[in-house]
């Protein structure tokens, strides 16, 4: 026993000054990983939070730093551009930092986290006159905080979270239960995985026709990605909103189960991404119209021309186009001689693989019918491009496959939804009008040669390839199918 009890106590020892010299170089190296990680910070937020005119919109700055043996504060400022957002000055917020030095932070230590770590980071927002209205519904305690770990490979372990709002509303947030995220990354944020969770959240924003009222619940988030070679992340993320509620202009809409994924991957230097939405229960005015679904798939884009046409849309048509439309003006584009070329070389690489654009389906569905619209876009290289005409997406276009089954069930049960939304209670009447509407839409669609008749449904198959439109199987070419949009039948062509 004696002998137990001093092998333990040696034990003792020996991490006590593991643990001391550890805290000594951590406190050496700690400004100058700090220092490292704010870099990476501020070229991220440049990257992916921006101004109207592409420059960064928010930056992180390291405003002191105070060493000790155990442990050190530092002190953080972020500084939004207030232009953004109709102030005249930048916004401020500050932080303070009680960072625990390693290999083992008393923090971690007493919640059995064993695994040495350079330094556990203790973030808290301070309180100042920005800030003040936001402690006030907190309490006064600090709304937002953060605990991050900091591993000697300078990957992070972090944990943010947002106090619930208490005594009123906070600007255009009227009611928050809290926000939690839990986020691991490498050095380099160059893989990741973030989990979120909100309960409750309400906002109310202004727009020109009144406010908008906006209510979720339940929100979730998991995502994981790690970055190519071309700047790009791949993985998987997904959303879920257990319900939604918009209220405008005397109307209200609601959005039930909601679950919205996107999955990204790269084989062979080409991209491939689907993004699936879906929807539950949707209801107008109280109104059940139904589930909704949709799945757009990007295939076959080059990875180094889309990484290039990306970078060029951010730092030259991006703040071009955003000037037109605050102006109020068409964009008329300005490029330079070589960001033309630059444009006409990536736009060929990217389509000589003939990339497709596909939404396999559309689909809206009520209780006694559903429609299904299905569209793939194969696309190629239209040659050089000296300004953005309306002969850009014909030029661009390969082929179409289009296919539209539409149930005739699914409009009267719209329809009924519709006349009760207008006030009419009678169900006699409401069938009757459901039938009428129904049959008028299927009429009007077989009518003109948009559509066929087929089993209680409207269908429409449409193909277009080589300046030719094959058309529920009668074929027409492109400048027939564009007087017939123009406000012609097939039929008189």
């Amino acid at each position: 026993m004696k002998k137990a009890v001093t092998v333990l106590g040696g034990l003792a020892v020996v991490l006590g000054v593991t643990a001391s010299a550890g805290a000594w170089f951590t406190g050496q190296q700690l400004e100058g990983v700090l220092k490292d990680s704010i870099a990476q910070a501020n070229r991220e937020l440049a990257k992916s939070v921006q101004r109207s005119d592409g420059g960064p919109l928010a930056r992180l700055t390291l405003v002191s730093v105070e060493r000790h043996w155990f442990s050190s504060q530092a002190h953080y400022q972020v500084q939004v551009d207030g232009n953004e957002f109709g102030a005249a000055t930048p916004l401020e917020y500050r932080f303070v930092d009680h960072l625990e030095h390693g290999p083992w932070p008393w923090s971690r230590v007493k919640t059995l986290h064993w695994l040495p770590v350079m330094a556990l980071s203790n973030i808290a927002i301070e309180r100042t006159p920005g800030t003040e209205a936001w402690f006030a519904r907190t309490g006064g305690e600090a709304p937002l905080t953060a605990q991050v770990a900091i591993g000697y490979d300078q990957s992070t372990q972090s944990h943010l979270n947002m106090l619930p709002l208490t005594g009123g509303a906070l600007g255009v947030v009227q009611a928050f239960s809290g926000l939690q995220l839990s986020l691991r990354a490498n050095q380099d944020m160059s893989s990741y995985t973030l989990q979120g969770r909100m309960g409750e959240g309400a906002l109310a924003l202004p727009t020109p026709d009144g406010p908008l009222a906006m209510h979720l619940q339940n929100v979730t988030l998991d995502s994981q990605g790690t970055r190519s070679a071309t700047g790009f992340y791949l993985g998987q993320d997904t959303l879920t909103v257990g319900s939604t509620t918009l209220e405008a202009a005397g109307y209200s809409a609601q959005l039930n189960e909601m679950v919205n994924t996107a999955a990204s991957e790269e084989v062979d230097g080409k991209l491939a991404v689907q993004l699936d939405y879906a929807v539950g229960q949707s209801r107008i005015a109280g109104q059940d119209v139904g589930k909704t679904r949709l799945s757009v798939k990007l295939s076959d884009f080059d990875s180094a021309a889309s990484r290039a046409l990306l970078d060029l849309y951010q730092q030259t048509i991006g703040p071009q186009l955003m000037a037109a439309a605050q102006a109020d003006q068409p964009l008329s584009l300005t490029l330079s001689e070589a960001d033309r070329r630059r444009l006409d070389q990536q736009l060929a690489a990217l389509l000589a693989g003939q990339p497709k654009i596909m939404l396999q389906p559309f689909s809206q569905a009520t209780a006694n019918g559903e429609s299904t619209f299905n569209l793939t876009l194969t696309l190629k290289d239209p040659g050089p491009v000296h300004r953005l005409d309306p002969q850009l997406s014909a030029r661009l276009l390969d082929s179409v496959d289009a296919k539209l089954y539409l149930s005739t069930a699914m409009l009267k049960d719209l329809a009924a939804v519709q006349a009760r939304m207008q006030g009419q209670t009678d169900p006699a009447a409401i069938d009757r009008q459901a039938e009428q509407v129904s049959n008028m839409v299927a009429g009007m669609a077989v009518m003109t040669g948009y559509g066929e008749a087929q089993d209680n449904a409207v269908v429409a198959d449409l193909h277009y390839a080589n300046d030719q439109i094959v058309l529920n199987g009668q074929t027409m070419s492109l400048q027939q199918w564009l007087g017939m949009l123009r406000g012609g039948a097939v039929g008189s062509h």
